[in-house]
């Protein structure tokens, strides 16, 4: 299900992309910014999830190594 929508995206933008290229000659600045629009609605959750699942493994090393000092501190009071 998940790479149906992948692929039903990447229609969309190579379509948004289709109309840039054979019909921007003749476009208005309006309609650029239309399709500019569609495509940060197909693409920006995707780089946010990308940008997420890359600061993921560092962000979860730095509540490891916060859980390793707590526990260190809370040692020494017992």
């Amino acid at each position: 299900m998940l790479m149906l929508k992948h692929v039903t995206d990447l229609l969309q933008i190579l379509r948004v992309e289709y109309r840039l290229y054979m019909d921007g000659e003749d476009a208005s600045a309006t309609q650029f910014e239309e399709r500019l629009d569609q495509l940060t609605d197909i693409g920006d959750p995707k780089i946010f999830r990308y940008k997420e699942l890359t600061a993921r493994p560092e962000a979860s090393k730095s509540v490891s190594r916060y859980l390793t000092e707590l526990q260190e501190i809370v040692s020494g009071w017992e």
